[in-house]
Formats: structure tokens, C-alpha cells, sequence
């Protein structure tokens, strides 16, 4: 059976001081972690309406995320989009690690490459991206260490 990827309905729009707070009606049918994740065009399931960078909360059949640094005038309320997560539960676990725990370095040049665990992208002495930051054998490209782990963008370890 093809999975269909849920589509949920925008109830409301809350902006805070650098954030905006959403929240979707629907069955979201996925499993933590359920951000950061995106909205996505009905039709084409491809063209992102908008980030959800936190997951807040959850009552019966609504969700709530909040999403940093984005136009606040921006309201979707009452419409109707395809929801998307875009980490898995390792990749959510991985930017919980301290940033020192992490070392930088180039991908070793043996034929082989790995992919970044957070955003899939290659890493390796043939790919655009040839170092990383690694953890025994698990790789993150720089700009995916910069953002998610070191600068924690999506605020994935505090309760802004």
C-alpha cells in the first residue's frame, strides 16, 4: 500500500517576539520527532510553504510548532498543506550531543564517502562537500554541524 503523506489544516498563527507559533489540525501519522518539518503545496507535495522548526505541544488532533526567524506577517490560517518531517529519530538524537564531542576534519580519500545524518547530502574526497564533523563513524557536513548542532537554530536543546 502507497503511503499518502498527510495533509492538515492551519488553525492558527500566534506570533512572539521572534517567533511564530502554529498550530495544524489533523492526524499528523508520523512518529517523533515530528520537527523540524515543513509544509508543503497540496498539488505538488514539493513546494514549501513553510518551515516548523520546534515541535510545542499536542492535544487531541492538533499540533503546535514554532518556527524562528521568519516573516511574522506571513498567515496561512485556514489553509491546507501536506506535512513533512525531515529528521529521523537518530538525527534528532545527534544535534543533542554537545558540539565539543564533535571533531572536524577531511573525509579520508579511500574510494568511500558517507552521508550526513541531517541533511543526506555525500561527504567524501569525491563530493562537493569533502570534510565534516564526525563522531566515531557518524558524519555531518560543516554547514549541518554550524547550524543545527553547534548554533542549535531549531532550539532543539532548550525551551525557547
Amino acid at each position: 500500500m502507497k503511503f499518502t503523506p498527510p495533509v492538515l489544516t492551519v488553525l492558527e498563527q500566534i506570533a512572539g517576539q521572534g517567533f511564530l507559533d502554529t498550530t495544524l489540525e489533523g492526524d499528523a501519522a508520523y512518529q517523533p520527532p515530528l520537527a523540524p518539518a515543513g509544509l508543503y503545496d497540496v498539488e505538488t507535495q514539493r513546494v514549501e510553504a513553510m518551515q516548523l522548526h520546534k515541535f510545542i505541544s499536542q492535544t487531541a488532533g492538533s499540533y503546535t510548532f514554532r518556527t524562528y526567524g521568519l516573516d511574522l506577517t506571513t498567515k496561512l490560517k485556514g489553509r491546507q498543506f501536506v506535512f513533512r518531517p525531515w529528521w529521523t529519530p537518530r538525527a534528532f538524537e545527534l544535534v543533542a550531543i554537545p558540539s565539543d564531542a564533535w571533531r572536524f576534519a577531511p573525509y579520508p580519500n579511500d574510494g568511500s564517502h558517507a552521508h550526513c545524518e541531517l541533511t543526506y547530502v555525500g561527504i567524501g574526497a569525491a563530493e562537493e562537500h569533502k570534510d565534516g564533523y564526525f563522531l566515531e563513524n557518524i558524519w555531518v557536513t560543516r554547514e549541518a554541524y554550524e547550524n543545527y548542532i553547534r548554533d542549535d537554530v531549531f532550539h532543539c536543546r532548550n525551551d525557547a
